[in-house]
């Protein structure tokens, strides 16, 4: 494998800080192929920043390239459940960092953080 092509799901903060992260791996082959998000202009901008070849439309556009191995999901966490499944379905590998879900406790409460607080 020459390269590792990487897609990233999300075009904010997080996706910023991993995209500088992957231009200072060098040596390792990591191109970043392809960016989605909820916002085409936000997608479109991060791909200019970050030298990114494809702006997807949606994420299963993301995930039907088959240069793109990696899927790096820097996306809300009440969504990383469904995400994960879907890039390991299409046989991707994934980067997710946070939990999958923001609660762990019982009952059926998604965060159990502060009232008026969200992830």
């Amino acid at each position: 494998m020459d390269t590792i092509g990487t897609g990233i799901v999300g075009a904010g903060f997080a996706a910023d800080l991993h995209a500088r992260v992957y231009r200072e791996l060098t040596g390792l082959g990591i191109e970043l192929v392809g960016v989605t998000s909820r916002t085409q202009a936000r997608a479109e901008a991060f791909a200019q920043r970050h030298g990114v070849r494809q702006v997807l439309g949606d994420y299963p556009s993301l995930l039907e390239l088959e240069d793109v191995d990696i899927i790096d999901l820097c996306i809300p966490n009440h969504v990383h459940k469904e995400f994960t499944l879907q890039a390991a379905q299409a046989g991707k590998l994934i980067i997710c960092e946070k939990p999958l879900t923001g609660y762990f406790g019982e009952g059926r409460r998604w965060w159990a953080g502060p009232p008026g607080r969200g992830c």
